[in-house]
């Protein structure tokens, strides 16, 4: 009887602890899977969003900061400037094309003369261009960077295109492309200045200057020389 009455409390005893057990293996079987999403979107991108940031050596088609040595981009009037420290430059010279080259310290940025007497730097950069390539104004026989209205870019910028497509330098594609960007821009700087009285508030436009460097940047890369 004694035999048979250790039995039945080690039984017991055994009897209770097999919950605890099973709940305890339960926890700690279902702890990792919480770690894992198995629903995760393995298209999502894992280099950001802006296309045309010069530090994505994934997305940036440009393959070097634009920004770089040490310039910052135009930030408008009076507020910082952004060819503080800028090389000397030299003189338009006409180069094969119609084009103009102008020597910028050691190095020749190739640029198109508008009818409005501004040189743009619409044309291919030289490989490793490690300055914002500016807008160039001739005053007094020197050249110097400037900044035209907005308006004024718009234009010529809109001549430039139609010119380059018609000599065939720009893909239909392209041109249609830049085309749209640059009327969506332009109808952006039209709408911001009527809301504001017919000018544009200083905020506005250093917002705006940005995107049209921007889109000069990608009509560079997109227009053959």
């Amino acid at each position: 009887m004694r035999n048979l009455a250790i039995s039945m409390v080690l039984a017991a005893l055994a009897f209770a602890q097999v919950p605890c057990l099973a709940q305890v293996g339960m926890q700690r079987g279902f702890i990792p899977t919480q770690q894992t999403n198995p629903y995760a979107n393995p298209y999502a991108n894992p280099y950001g969003v802006n296309p045309y940031n010069p530090y994505n050596p994934y997305g940036n088609p440009y393959g070097y900061n634009p920004y770089g040595g040490g310039l910052v981009p135009s930030s408008g009037f009076g507020v910082m400037n952004p060819y503080a420290g800028y090389p000397a430059m030299g003189m338009p010279v006409p180069v094969n094309g119609g084009y103009f080259g102008i020597n910028i310290g050691n190095t020749r940025l190739n640029v198109w003369k508008a009818p409005s007497g501004y040189y743009y730097p619409w044309l291919p950069r030289p490989v490793g261009f490690g300055y914002q390539a500016p807008i160039v104004i001739v005053n007094q026989g020197n050249s110097t960077p400037a900044q035209p209205a907005l308006t004024t870019i718009f234009s010529d910028m809109n001549k430039f295109l139609d010119e380059a497509k018609s000599k065939g330098k720009v893909s239909e594609s392209d041109y249609n492309h830049l085309k749209l960007r640059a009327s969506d821009l332009q109808k952006k700087e039209r709408s911001l200045a009527t809301a504001n009285g017919g000018s544009l508030q200083k905020d506005d436009e250093e917002l705006l200057r940005k995107d049209v460097d921007k889109l000069g940047e990608e009509v560079a890369y997109r227009v053959k020389s």
